[in-house]
């Protein structure tokens, strides 16, 4: 099996579009702002998130973030996002890390894969030392990810468990 985690481009097509009408908008406290895009509205939205990944025309309180696809043998099942850093609203709820694998490709084992590549990523390209992540509080396979990548439950409020991971 071969896995790699891609950089979003402004050039992505057909296959991150379908990728992400299959990852509903809402879902264990992970916000998938394409779905339900028109693809003409979608080649915006990828633009959209370049720039955020360069800290340009963020809306108020956001900070910088990158969007990944993580593929499996040349197919991309799962998204990921990194946050470069954490303003005080993500240190109370979200993190540096979100991620959704398409519900097609669940239970394969390709979250704990993709999880490990961005924390990698995280590591080499941005140069965190540590990261924060969360999971839904009823999201069992996203905590057993998590934990297995080495999370640390630090706490937990009503809607979910913050893990920090040390890199």
């Amino acid at each position: 099996m071969k896995t790699q985690l891609r950089e979003l481009s402004v050039n992505d097509k057909e296959e991150i579009y379908h990728l992400l009408q299959q990852i509903i908008a809402e879902e264990n406290g992970y916000h998938n702002d394409a779905y339900g895009l028109s693809k003409e509205a979608f080649s915006q939205w990828l633009i959209q998130k370049h720039d955020h990944a360069l800290g340009k025309n963020l809306p108020d309180g956001w900070v910088p973030s990158t969007e990944y696809w993580f593929y499996v043998d040349d197919v991309p099942v799962g998204n990921i996002r990194l946050r470069h850093t954490l303003n005080e609203a993500l240190r109370q709820s979200g993190g540096h890390i979100g991620y959704a694998i398409a519900p097609a490709y669940r239970h394969r084992g390709y979250g704990k894969l993709m999880l490990k590549a961005m924390l990698k990523e995280a590591k080499e390209r941005y140069s965190l030392t540590q990261v924060m992540i969360s999971a839904h509080i009823d999201n069992v396979a996203s905590r057993r990810i998590i934990e297995s990548c080495g999370g640390q439950r630090e706490k937990e409020n009503a809607n979910e468990v913050i893990y920090w991971i040390h890199l």
